[in-house]
């Protein structure tokens, strides 16, 4: 082996002249990969003539490109969920509408064909290895580093497109034609780790029938400091159509790179606005490598029973390289003691996809506690990973000797001026009829507005506080546990739910609930920890729900609504909850008395007062759900339903006939079952007031309307502890 203290060295270096190029450029990789670069050009210049000297300086800089440059991208085959490095923990909301502070407006819409000014980029960054230090964007979905002259048609094409200006990053089909359309950016975390964030907020898109109305979306390009990678994050979506948009970077009119190679994307990330659901594809200067892990999620169970130990320490892995990866080499720690490591072989995790994997030596708990677990993938392929930033997983397991089952609370946000809100209801239903192991609430809100009205007529002031609680500014809505899911009630699915009853619960709610006398519903609960809840934070709610309501119809087509609530008890803050300790319930009362008369709004504009007014419109038909939530967290721990069991006013609605209906003149009101009491009689406006009211001892009243005013009344007869309610219209 030839060094450079070899005596045959000046012979090499002559024999070499004689070589073809590509063979001399080998000897000068081999001298250059020795780390004596200075040395060989200095005996370069005093052994050779003038041509090899060019020859040879020619070899080494084509030698320095390559080992130095970051020329072209590729794209790392497994994307990202969450936002990249986490940096970002904004909620995604509209500008004016809940957004965080620190967000600048490039560009407000409505637009068309426009450009935002040239924007800095607040950090040294480089695209394709040469350092750009502004951008600017267009309306249409083209952020581009290459000057802003270009006319950007307004219906996307497949990338790489002669339209695009060089040096661009596209989300080409994105629009700020609406208002309330924005481009958005902000700068997260700190040197030499920044991110810069551009976002088209709350856009439309040019795909979508239907303008405004057909939804729209959150998208974002991330900048990256140090790293130069470039990041297309899928954040928040409501449409009603398929999305299709040009994603990717084009480098020049002939070379492009298209999230995940094809085209369009859909932007299909559900209705959520923090960041647990979002999905990042990331673009990464250079070539891409052979052999890199991700230690994607780990899989073990929040809580387990000591009973089953051993447990398998689970986690998924995906693979962000070339080649398979067919062996890995991991390991865990237990409260960071002693690692212990495992080989696995017999793997087949191809390019761009995930696996599970277990640890081959499994873990025995020493007692019931709280234990950290820690997981590394140390080696793929017998090699050391390319990227060890995104090899480490932790997770916290609970060891415990007793689980109960889960009630799965879903909170829906819903109104009956929402047309997307009807299928949400619809697949909701489909997923839980006939199934155990739910309770369910209906929030109906006081947007949007329709041809018919602003929102719901059932809405009332309580059902904001709940909407301000989980920051929701769009429906429809619904929660899972709390947190365990969110988004649109339509995307819902019976595996997400399957999955939620199946993460056990160490509570258990017990009770019971009744109609007492005049409107008075009471419910007594018993929460029983099977495990210790030391939260300071903890709150229980108690929900008055009427299971079904017909007289809030409107315009989405629905002509039945499930589970309204009407009352929060004790209040919309719910009731505070001291940490309780296994084994030691807890006991609870509460009891709210509906006053006044029924009243049916026009719409949300003009809430009821519960204080004087109601809107049950029958109430044998009501039940109370019960959960205890984390409000620091916003888990739910267990929910329960108990039905009101009528011990007062019973409600017999049914069996009351009036004649006709609508009415110019006279109307009769007949309920048989009141026909040996004596009873009172009201009819009531829209407004709660009382414009005519009798006594009959029979259950048949004739009410003279000649003189009313047109519109819908309530008639309303109580007698021997019981009630009925109907709803009628006045029509000269």
């Amino acid at each position: 082996m030839l060094t450079f203290n070899s005596p045959n060295l000046k012979a090499y270096l002559n024999s070499i002249r004689k070589l073809y190029l590509k063979d001399f450029m080998r000897c000068v990789i081999f001298f250059h990969t020795q780390n004596r670069e200075i040395k060989l050009k200095m005996l370069i210049f005093e052994e050779i003539n003038t041509k090899m000297k060019n020859i040879i300086l020619l070899t080494l800089a084509c030698i320095s490109l390559s080992s130095y440059a970051q020329t072209g991208y590729y794209q790392e085959p497994l994307s990202g969920t969450g936002n990249p490095g986490g940096l970002n923990a904004d909620l995604e909301f509209p500008v004016g509408g809940g957004i965080s502070a620190g967000w600048a407006t490039l560009l407000a819409g409505p637009q068309s064909g426009t450009w935002t000014a040239s924007q800095t980029i607040p950090f040294t960054f480089k695209f394709n290895d040469a350092v750009v230090t502004s951008y600017t964007v267009h309306t249409n979905g083209v952020l581009t580093f290459g000057g802003s002259a270009a006319t950007i048609a307004a219906a996307n094409k497949e990338l790489p497109d002669a339209g695009i200006p060089d040096k661009s990053v596209c989300l080409w089909g994105l629009r700020a034609s609406n208002t309330g359309d924005n481009v958005i950016s902000k700068t997260f975390g700190t040197a030499p780790n920044r991110q810069h964030w551009i976002q088209f907020n709350s856009a439309s898109e040019a795909n979508l029938s239907g303008g405004a109305s057909s939804g729209w979306c959150y998208m974002s390009i991330v900048l990256e400091e140090t790293t130069n990678k470039i990041y297309i994050v899928d954040q928040r979506t409501n449409i009603n159509n398929t999305s299709k948009i040009s994603a990717g970077i084009q480098i020049d009119g002939s070379t492009a790179l298209k999230v995940n190679g094809s085209h369009p994307f859909a932007a299909v990330n559900n209705n959520s606005s923090d960041a647990l659901d979002n999905r990042y594809f990331a673009f990464v200067p250079g070539a891409g490598p052979s052999n890199e892990a991700r230690l994607v999620s780990m899989d073990n169970a929040k809580f387990a029973l000591i009973a089953d130990a051993p447990f398998d320490i689970t986690y998924t892995v995906g693979n962000n390289g070339s080649a398979a990866i067919t062996e890995l080499k991991v390991s865990y720690t237990i409260d960071g003691g002693t690692a212990v490591t495992d080989e696995i072989t017999g793997l087949n995790i191809a390019s761009g996809k995930t696996a599970t994997v277990k640890n081959t030596t499994k873990w025995t708990p020493a007692s019931i506690a709280k234990y950290d677990i820690v997981a590394t993938i140390d080696e793929v392929n017998g090699a050391v990973d390319s990227n060890l930033s995104d090899n480490v997983g932790t997770t916290v397991t609970s060891i415990v000797d007793a689980l109960v089952q889960r009630n799965v609370l879903h909170e829906v946000f819903t109104s009956s001026t929402c047309g997307p809100c009807k299928p949400g209801n619809e697949n909701l239903n489909s997923i839980i009829v006939g199934k155990d192991n739910h309770t369910s609430v209906k929030y109906q809100m006081s947007w949007p507005n329709s041809s018919k009205g602003n929102g719901d007529p059932y809405y009332y002031a309580e059902l904001a506080t709940r909407r301000t609680y989980y920051s929701v500014n769009s429906i429809p809505q619904m929660q899972v546990d709390g947190i365990a899911w969110e988004g649109n009630a339509g995307t819902y699915t019976a595996g997400a739910f399957k999955e939620q009853t199946e993460v056990p619960s160490f509570m258990e709610i017990t009770g019971s609930a009744k109609n007492e006398w005049k409107g008075k519903i009471s419910c007594d609960i018993t929460i029983d920890p099977k495990a210790d809840y030391t939260s300071a934070n903890m709150k229980v709610y108690a929900m008055i729900i009427e299971k079904e309501t017909y007289w809030n119809l409107k315009t989405n087509g629905e002509t039945k609504f499930e589970n309204v609530v009407k009352k929060i008890m004790p209040g919309p803050g719910g009731d505070d909850l001291a940490a309780m300790t296994k084994d030691n319930p807890v006991n609870k009362s509460y009891s709210f008395t509906f006053t006044g008369y029924y009243r049916l709004p026009y719409d949300a504009t003009t809430p009821i007062n519960l204080n004087t007014e109601q809107t049950v419109e029958n109430f044998d038909n009501l039940a109370v759900v019960v959960f205890v939530q984390d409000n620091a967290t916003k888990e739910v721990f267990q929910s329960a339903m108990f039905d009101v069991a009528s011990t007062g006013t019973k409600d017999i609605s049914n069996k009351m006939n009036v004649y006709p209906n609508p009415a110019a003149n006279q109307m009769l009101v007949n309920v048989k079952s009141l026909s040996n009491a004596n009873s009172s009689v009201e009819l009531i406006n829209m407004m709660g007031q009382v414009v005519a009211s009798g006594n009959t001892p029979n259950g048949q009243y004739t009410f003279d309307v000649s003189t009313i005013s047109n519109g819908i009344y309530t008639v309303k007869m109580l007698g021997d502890s019981k009630q009925a309610i109907q709803k009628i219209v006045v029509k000269h």
